[in-house]
């Protein structure tokens, strides 16, 4: 997680994101969870997020988290107020 989180903080940022909240250990109130870590980022609007997600400089990492930090990924992108 060290390798993917001291280059992905910038890049986030980049795109005036900010981590909310993250874990591995998350509690599970109902339904399953399958995955070994969630977070939850802010980004002023969906299309910041989604630059920031199809950004080339995040796809490497993408790759990586993708590859070697996850069983499993659920990715939502949602309007908040």
């Amino acid at each position: 997680m060290n390798r993917y989180g001291q280059y992905v903080f910038p890049i986030i940022g980049k795109y005036e994101g900010q981590m909310i909240a993250g874990s591995p250990t998350p509690k599970v109130l109902e339904g399953n969870w399958e995955g070994n870590w969630a977070a939850i980022l802010r980004f002023p609007s969906l299309s910041q997020a989604e630059a920031f997600y199809n950004s080339p400089e995040y796809q490497p990492l993408r790759e990586l988290r993708m590859s070697e930090l996850t069983d499993g990924d659920t990715i939502l992108l949602f309007e908040g107020n």
